[in-house]
């Protein structure tokens, strides 16, 4: 279990980066950057699986 400190550390930096966004009952659901950051995958897969 992680001490409380370094929770909302980890969340305040995730929420930084847009990751994960919380509403105004301060409930966490997860963030808009996390699509950009799949179709960067998405790109970087079929990149691999051309050169196979």
């Amino acid at each position: 279990m992680l001490p409380k400190s370094s929770t909302h550390d980890i969340f305040q930096n995730l929420l930084a980066k847009y990751v994960i966004s919380k509403d105004n009952d301060n409930r966490f659901y997860l963030g808009s950057y996390l699509m950009y950051w799949a179709g960067k995958y998405e790109q970087q897969q079929g990149v691999i699986q051309l050169s196979d």
